[in-house]
């Protein structure tokens, strides 16, 4: 009769409905699956690009330590710096980032040593080993590839020895090496360098 069939496909609609409820749920579930692998890749290709960028971080900052503790010692020694036994830079691990520790080993007058503290070294001396560290950084990081050339500044507490091995060190590795110095040790330095002269305009 009509009513059961009007029964029949009420029942029919509704189980139509439910039967598309659960495809769609199952659609769902298919897509939020995809994606869930798809931010799942994602974090591992990023955890292994940051792996990477940690590694070249590390290599960089041991390479970098290796190179300003070789030409601190070079140096020194070129300079003939008697009262410092040795200067070097130490690399240790934070919680958060990389800390470089400056080792300062003194000689006294009787050829005794002693570890001393940053503030032991001279001006002249802190230039020196400012300088160096400025041309470690220009060798860890190959930037003569770019810039051929190096500006030495703040040496004027150097004598002209001093200046002169300095700046026989900077140009084995740079092309060019251009410094300012004093007139007086300028006149020193113009035989074993090329110097220019800088008028300066009375006040």
């Amino acid at each position: 009769d009509q009513a059961a069939f009007r029964g029949v496909m009420d029942l029919r609609d509704r189980l139509e409905r439910e039967l598309a409820d659960v495809e769609a749920d199952i659609e769902a579930a298919e897509d939020a699956r995809a994606e869930r692998e798809s931010l799942r890749e994602e974090r591992e290709a990023v955890t292994t690009r940051l792996a990477a960028c940690r590694e070249r971080v590390e290599r960089i900052e041991r390479e970098t330590v290796e190179t300003v503790n070789d030409c601190l010692a070079r140096v020194l020694d070129r300079l003939d710096y008697h009262g410092i036994e040795r200067v070097w830079i130490e690399r240790r691990g934070a919680e958060s980032e990389t800390v470089f520790d400056l080792q300062v080993v003194r000689t006294t007058d009787d050829g005794s040593v002693y570890r001393a503290t940053v503030a032991t070294l001279s001006k002249s001396e802190r230039e020196v080993v400012g300088l160096v560290i400025a041309l470690a950084g220009y060798l860890v990081y190959d930037v003569a590839e770019t810039v051929p050339a190096v500006v030495v500044d703040a040496i004027e507490m150097l004598d002209a020895e001093r200046i002169h091995g300095l700046l026989d060190f900077f140009a084995d590795h740079a092309r060019y090496v251009v410094a300012a110095v004093l007139p007086e040790e300028a006149d020193r330095l113009r035989e074993r360098f090329e110097t220019v002269a800088l008028a300066t305009e009375a006040a």
